[in-house]
């Protein structure tokens, strides 16, 4: 058994910058030489989210940033021992509240890297990495300014109105189907339900596309049942819209909340009819905004495509780029371009004016200049269809998902993907909001992160 033997080393910058220095034997030599030659293995190593005050001076006492914290463990393992990273939260002379931001998640990315050139491989080149989330998580609770909500109830359209933002449904079929910033509409069509996934090759090699075929038109086909609607006070509506869906007499419920201080919540309900429904290939909502709401900015899993069971090579990061460059070009169309665990996504127009969703916590979406369908095989069997069959149209089309089931791959003739990726007709909810993005994107926008 190996035994750790070593010390904590986390201040030895700090005290090297002050004109320490260590000897042994009454010989000047390098700390890391002498923890070696007595028999040390292991360091420890203090590393913190900000060990920084709102001046930028360090806090002292070992408290290392990341650039510090690798330098020190490079010369450990230099030296031939190990190290251990403490992931410092505070200490007895910091205060942890000025350790941590409000609303800010804290991640770690690992990357292990070729010291030397090793054949046709160069020094440097990357042969692993992980991202680690740090524990450091505080709330961002803002006070909002709230604004009276104004009804017009129409025989066809109710629309509300909070300040310079105003929501419209649709009597006859319950969607929203408006979204204004002062003079300026967002939505070009409805928000419906969304069930299904323009089917993969793996999806074909499966079989997907015929025993889950009965969701394909599940969303479009959905019939309102009914659309309530009451006043919350002054400063808050709510509308609940009910379909009846044509896969075995499930339900659908949408429940929007509006509120006066800027924002609509929406929740969404399947509610299976039977135990005896196929697997839903997704579980979700689309709505299409007008064509110049198409650059995308998120926080969440990026920047390339990823799935459920396809995300741990896309790393927790904000990104932003144009809606077109978020479509992968398959040689045969298919479901391309989404992304996991999205805490907020924007759609604006070039001067940072659009509509931000936020999940609670997490949603899955993606983005196309086309309709989704445009994706999808139209028959039973795999068409001859290019890349020249895509075509970008005046249209955003926004697909926000509680999820979709993973792509798989274990074959392409057969294999499904695993359990743990799949999504059984079970009951199951999901909410998110919609608020008005800002040039600034999220820095101008922080009191639409917390529900509360």
């Amino acid at each position: 058994m190996k035994f750790i033997k070593g010390m904590d080393i986390s201040m030895v910058k700090e005290l090297e910058h002050y004109g320490a220095s260590y000897r042994l034997n009454g010989k000047k030599e390098d700390l890391f030489a002498i923890l070696k030659t007595c028999g040390a293995n292991n360091v420890r190593i203090r590393i913190w989210p900000d060990p920084y005050d709102e001046n930028g001076n360090s806090y002292g006492g070992g408290g290392n940033d990341l650039e510090t914290t690798i330098e020190i463990a490079e010369r450990t393992v230099q030296s031939g021992m190990d190290f251990m990273l403490d992931f410092h939260y505070s200490d007895f002379w910091a205060d942890p509240a000025k350790q941590v931001k409000p609303g800010v998640e804290y991640f770690l990315n690992f990357y292990a890297s070729l010291k030397n050139e090793d054949g046709l491989l160069k020094a440097g080149t990357k042969l692993a990495d992980a991202q680690v989330s740090l524990p450091f998580y505080q709330p961002f609770v803002a006070e909002v300014q709230s604004s009276s909500v104004v009804a017009d109830d129409a025989a066809s359209l109710l629309t509300l109105t909070a300040g310079n933002l105003s929501v419209g449904f649709d009597k006859e079929t319950g969607a929203l189907t408006s979204y204004k910033e002062g003079s300026t509409e967002l939505i070009k069509e409805a928000l419906r339900p969304n069930f299904w996934r323009p089917v993969t090759d793996n999806d074909m090699g499966n079989g997907m596309n015929k025993t889950l075929r009965p969701w394909r038109d599940a969303g479009r086909q959905a019939k309102l049942l009914s659309m309530k609607q009451k006043a919350l006070g002054k400063e808050a509506y709510e509308v609940v819209s009910h379909y009846k869906l044509p896969v075995g007499e499930s339900d659908f419920i949408v429940a929007y909340h509006f509120s006066g201080k800027g924002y609509l919540d929406v929740n969404c309900t399947f509610i299976p009819g039977n135990d005896t429904l196929p697997l839903l290939p997704r579980m979700g909502v689309s709505i299409t905004l007008n064509k110049q709401f198409s650059q995308m900015e998120w926080l969440g899993r990026g920047p390339h495509e990823n799935y459920i069971d396809r995300n741990t090579s896309s790393y927790v990061g904000l990104y932003k780029g144009s809606v077109a460059d978020q479509y992968f070009p398959y040689d045969r169309p298919q479901e391309n371009g989404n992304k996991t665990e999205v805490r907020w996504m924007s759609l604006t127009d070039t001067a940072g004016q659009g509509l931000m969703v936020v999940g609670q916590p997490y949603v899955s979406t993606s983005a196309y200049l086309f309709p989704t369908e445009d994706l999808d095989e139209p028959g039973l069997r795999k068409s001859q269809r290019h890349l020249s069959d895509i075509q970008f149209k005046d249209m955003v089309t926004w697909n926000i998902d509680l999820k979709q089931m993973g792509v798989g791959g274990d074959t392409s003739w057969g294999a499904y993907p695993h359990q743990p990726y799949l999504i059984p007709a079970e009951r199951m909810s999901f909410s998110f909001r919609f608020c008005p993005a800002k040039q600034h994107g999220v820095s101008g926008n922080r009191q639409y992160l917390n529900f509360k």
